[in-house]
Parts: structure tokens; C-alpha cells; sequence
């Protein structure tokens, strides 16, 4: 199997377990939650918390619902031990907190 094939099924797999994700075929939309996704983005790492350990690192993309797609990026200029090396960055420039459990996967990968 090819890997972009494992990922998209690992991610609508818990994608529709989780957040009752449906496929709206005449769309191409993945929907759940408030909204949802093209199909296409079903083959990005980290859509779900399924595929969350493939290809972390800068760069690296997962969808909100809220702000739509987020990029990783690490700060390597931080100034203090305390403040986080990574953080999500909105297409508006926003920067969201990683959780806890990507934060892990992050340090795993490392």
C-alpha cells in the first residue's frame, strides 16, 4: 500500500469514528464538526490524531476547524525556556499552541 494511501484511509477511518465524518460526494467534502474538508486533504499527515506521527516537523500542515489550515513552525529565537519552540501558525499569522500529545510526538521524533 502506498503510504499517502495509508495515511488518507487512517485518517477518514478515525475521522468517522470520532467526529461522525461523512463523504458529500457531489463536493468532494469531507464534512464534520462545523464544516469540513476537501477529500484531497484526507492524505495529510495530521488531519487526524491517527496520522499525527507521520511527518511531524517544520512545515508539516493540519486543518482546524476554526482557521482552516495550520503550518508547524518552530521558533528557534524563543527567549525564555518557558515560552514553546512549536506552535501552529494560521494563514492570518495567528500562532495556536500545540497540544501536549503532539508536543510528545515532536520530542519522539527528534
Amino acid at each position: 500500500m502506498h503510504r499517502e494511501t495509508e495515511i488518507a484511509l487512517k485518517n477518514y477511518i478515525w475521522l468517522a469514528q470520532n467526529r461522525d465524518a461523512v463523504i458529500h460526494w457531489d463536493t468532494e467534502t469531507l464534512v464534520y464538526g462545523q464544516g469540513g474538508v476537501h477529500v484531497d486533504q484526507l492524505t495529510e499527515p495530521g488531519l487526524s490524531l491517527e496520522t499525527a506521527h507521520y511527518g511531524y516537523g517544520p512545515g508539516s500542515r493540519k486543518h482546524d476547524p476554526a482557521r482552516g489550515m495550520l503550518e508547524l513552525v518552530h521558533d528557534s529565537g524563543r527567549k525564555t525556556f518557558n515560552e514553546p519552540a512549536w506552535y501552529w501558525k494560521a494563514a492570518d499569522g495567528t500562532k495556536v499552541d500545540c497540544t501536549d500529545d503532539e508536543i510528545a510526538v515532536l520530542h519522539a521524533a527528534r
